[in-house]
């Protein structure tokens, strides 16, 4: 059998085939590459924003906190305008245990907290944290800040960053003084849970 020899024309498709190959692998890699940079750079109010709606599902209030069982779900925002946006933006068309989920964008620390299930406290109130949070217990409704050791100032939940990445703590104690039930799915992804009275 004589040797094989390849002609031109076989490198000129063995070589485009190549290039094509490579050109795929080329872009799947760049977008591997975008999919984790979207990850890394995702703003950290995009992320308390999904966390907070993704709360709402974990949290049992006491018997009385609705009107009716298809009454909505209402979330209060203070000083964290873009924490509100982002939440209009998430929640229409997705109930949260069958209520419709409404946000209320709150102007001042003296707001009543009145018809609110849920309150979101951003950084800027810190100041009014205590304050808050001990009217919203007396209220059953679910605190959510983001202060260095909110948790401790009677909030129910308070974001954290730990090496980049927002994590939340989370109060027993709070909740139990304002009559909120926690699934333990919820404290089982928490980075540190406060425990409440035995």
């Amino acid at each position: 059998m004589p040797p094989f020899r390849a002609g031109s024309g076989y490198l000129l498709r063995v070589g485009k085939a190549v290039r094509v190959l490579l050109a795929a692998l080329l872009c799947a890699s760049s977008l591997m590459t975008r999919a984790v940079e979207d990850r890394i750079e995702r703003p950290e109010n995009e992320i308390k924003a999904a966390f907070l709606y993704k709360f709402l599902g974990f949290v049992e209030w006491p018997a009385g906190a609705f009107a009716s069982p298809a009454a909505p779900l209402v979330v209060g925002v203070i000083g964290s305008d873009d924490i509100a946006a982002r939440l209009q933006q998430m929640v229409p068309g997705h109930p949260v245990l069958g209520h419709p989920v409404v946000i209320r964008n709150l102007k001042s620390h003296g707001e009543s907290l009145e018809g609110l299930h849920a309150l979101y406290i951003g950084r800027s109130e810190n100041a009014w944290l205590d304050n808050l949070a001990e009217r919203a217990q007396q209220l059953s409704v679910l605190t959510v800040a983001e202060a260095t050791d909110g948790i401790d100032y009677g909030c129910v939940i308070n974001f954290l960053l730990d090496e980049g990445r927002v994590r939340f703590d989370v109060s027993m104690e709070a909740a139990q003084l304002g009559k909120l039930t926690l699934s333990s799915r919820l404290l089982a992804v928490a980075h540190r849970v406060k425990s409440g009275a035995r």
